[in-house]
């Protein structure tokens, strides 16, 4: 069997030194919406001893720079105070970007800068520290004072400990809760906002975690040779062992679940009720639906591995699909997953089968943002075809791996296919023109779903496609640059030209040194983003006319 798959990815680096340049609008490319404000933040330094950091919002950056003999962090233009190293890992933002925070040493000394305030001294900090909560609104760090260790959260250190866990402090999403495990002599612990839990031999790597929700915690804990899971504090049934990475919360936190054994047997446990034994559980199952509580696992007997789907094994099937052989539609109602049969790859798809294939790509199943449709890529006799409702499309050379891409509404299909060594975005059954090259991540739709936009190259040319409308010829498209505003009318894109960082709107472009990865619609399509202009650094702000 042969799959052909693509992998070229269209790229292009920063300049490694600042020059001049003019913003210019290339005439006839587009009608201009927008009016251009920028202000000066500081220099560009040429010495960046640790690559950009930016915020996931395009608004930010944020580097370390050399001061004589001395370090320092720059951001967005403004220099940090100095130290004699900045830790390893840092600077970081916050999800949101609203807030910066690395570490940096003075002599013997380690502190936490967070939004420029540096915080009391230490003898070390965690390497993975400092850490932010998903929503933005708190910062934790566990840090050595002399040989003791404490967690640090918001400014506050709490008790010193011998040791605390690596993958220690944990912060729920919603930032309401911080937990981490520590040792007390010989006997670890669970700490969750303040207050510490009961006393085990040890703590299971990687825990505790906090439901995507925030309001339950779990983890797991010997006491002996006997191994719990503790949720929400209480201790459940006792095993011999409990499975490396498998403990589980629901989305919604109302189930727990992991991989557990006992005397030489394996099963499933969710919310204390063991599921049948069996001789193995695959590596990180079990797995939740990204919605409610339904659940799937693999499980061994026999050498025989099956699917288990909400405690019930998928009767008839000779063996499973490896990693990303599982597909939960996002409101969790529908599952599909690649089993095999009489030697063929087969989609189950609501326990019915679909057609029989060589193979089927792994991780390209794919529900409509509404449920209401299904594809996937499969392979036959050397042939990949687009499986659409069951029903195969047209025979293809190769299918990239991003797979089907679904537009928001759900009524619009497309993937990226490869025909005698040329590659076609196939937009609603209709193939495109041929390209030497197509972006990873094919094809995408605006949140409308009325246009369909994607980067190809011929050559040594790239250029952006946006309904069918080729843009014009540059070095380089910035992966992921390409997006369309929240209300669909407007679109943009970061290319290289000239060497030159050309920042697109609407076909109008506005020429930088530099333009700092990645800029992005606000709610109001206007745009907000860093750029280089001989040698200095500026906020850029596009206002809708």
């Amino acid at each position: 069997m042969r799959r052909i798959l693509m992998t070229i990815i269209l790229a292009f680096a920063l300049p490694a030194v600042v020059l001049g340049a003019e913003v210019t609008t290339d005439e006839g490319s587009g009608t201009e919406f927008y009016k251009l404000k920028k202000r000066w933040l500081g220099p560009v330094h040429q010495r960046k001893l640790a690559g950009a950091t930016n915020a996931a919002n395009g608004c930010r950056m944020a580097y370390v720079t050399a001061v004589d003999d001395k370090f320092a962090v720059v951001v967005d233009g403004d220099v940090g105070p100095e130290f004699d190293a900045i830790g390893n890992g840092s600077p970081i933002f916050s999800p949101k970007g609203k807030h910066l925070a690395y570490s940096g040493r003075k002599g013997g000394s380690w502190a936490v800068v967070v939004d420029g305030k540096t915080g009391p001294g230490y003898d070390d900090i965690m390497a993975g520290s400092p850490k932010f909560s998903a929503n933005d609104l708190r910062c934790a760090y566990a840090a050595r004072k002399g040989e003791k260790w404490l967690v640090v959260v918001d400014g506050v250190p709490g008790p010193e400990f011998d040791a605390i866990m690596a993958s220690s402090p944990v912060l729920s999403a919603d930032g309401q809760h911080a937990a981490y495990s520590a040792k007390r002599g010989d006997k670890w612990l669970v700490m969750l906002d303040g207050e510490a839990g009961t006393e085990f031999d040890a703590i299971m790597e990687g825990t505790p975690i906090f439901s995507a929700t925030g309001g339950r915690m779990a983890y797991g804990a010997r006491t002996g040779n006997t191994w719990v899971v503790v949720a929400d504090g209480k201790p459940g049934a006792e095993f011999d062992g409990i499975g490396t990475g498998s403990l589980r919360l629901s989305a919604d936190g109302a189930h727990v679940a992991s991989a557990a054994g006992n005397g030489g047997k394996h099963f499933v446990v969710v919310d204390g009720q063991p599921g049948s034994a069996y001789d193995a559980i695959a590596d990180g199952d079990p797995m939740f639906a990204p919605a409610g509580g339904r659940f799937a696992y693999r499980a061994q007997t026999a050498g025989k591995w099956e699917w288990v789907i909400d405690g019930a094994p998928l009767q008839g099937y000779e063996s499973v699909g490896g990693e990303g052989a599982i597909a939960f539609s996002a409101d969790g109602r529908h599952l599909a997953v690649i089993a095999t049969k009489g030697g063929k790859s087969v989609v189950v798809l609501d326990g019915k089968p679909g057609p029989e294939f060589d193979s089927v790509m792994p991780g390209g199943m794919r529900f409509s943002p509404n449920a209401a449709r299904f594809a996937y890529a499969a392979e036959r006799a050397g042939k990949w075809v687009m499986v659409d409702g069951g029903q195969p499309g047209p025979a293809f050379d190769g299918i990239m791996e991003s797979g089907p891409q679904f537009s928001p509404n759900g009524k619009r299909l497309a993937y990226v296919a490869q025909k005698t060594k040329k590659w076609h975005a196939m937009i609603d059954g209709k193939p495109g023109p041929a390209w030497d090259a197509i972006q990873i991540g094919g094809v995408f739709f605006s949140p409308d779903s009325s246009h369909a936009a994607y980067v190809a190259a011929k050559g040594k040319v790239q250029r952006a496609v946006i309904d069918g409308k080729l843009g014009p010829d540059v070095s380089g498209v910035r992966g992921g640059s390409l997006i369309f505003s929240p209300d669909s009318k407007h679109y943009l894109y970061v290319c290289s030209k000239y060497n030159k960082h050309w920042f697109v709107i609407d076909g109008d472009y506005l020429a930088w040194d530099l333009v700092i990865p990645n800029p992005i619609f606000s709610a109001d399509s206007s745009v907000e983003f860093l750029a280089g202009l001989r040698g200095k650094l500026y906020r850029v702000n596009l206002l809708p006319k």
